[in-house]
């Protein structure tokens, strides 16, 4: 038998409301407790800095390059927010901020193996269940480092 893990996840809504830490929890829990998983979330209060914003359009997905996993815009906003606030490695951190206009409907972005990620709200909706298994999903690929399937298999 496996042993039960414990993760923690920060919730930082940045320049808009908070979410309800409880129901993102619970839904956390419902979707990872088969896989002897829980999770403890904690909503962090706003964080209203958006100097990382230079065209002031909220976040632009630019390639990100060869030897990063983030877009500059999102690169910036984690160093900012790092230099105000003290992270724990152990721990995973989603951002909650809107994607630019033109950028599509990418609901999130959480490179595989990081404990950074990003839930687009202006996607997903403002504390929906649309917002809440997006932000599972972006946790599997950073604390499981799950890929989509379509990456591996080259299939639409």
């Amino acid at each position: 038998a496996y042993a039960q893990e414990s993760r923690t996840v920060h919730v930082i809504p940045v320049s808009q409301e908070r979410p309800d830490g409880v129901l993102l929890q619970a839904k956390l829990n419902e979707i990872y407790g088969p896989a002897i998983t829980d999770w403890t979330v904690q909503v962090e209060p706003v964080w209203n800095n958006v100097a990382w914003d230079k065209d002031e359009r909220w976040v632009n997905l630019d390639e990100s390059g060869l030897l990063t996993a983030y877009p500059p815009e999102l690169k910036d906003l984690i160093r900012r927010y790092s230099r105000q606030f003290s992270y724990n490695p152990d721990h995973y951190y989603l951002f909650l901020v809107k994607l630019a206009d033109g950028q599509g409907d990418v609901a999130g972005y959480m490179p595989r193996k990081r404990n950074k990620g990003f839930v687009f709200t202006n996607v997903t909706g403002q504390d929906t269940d649309v917002f809440r298994i997006t932000a599972a999903h972006e946790l599997g690929h950073g604390a499981f480092r799950f890929d989509h399937w379509w990456t591996e298999t080259g299939l639409p």
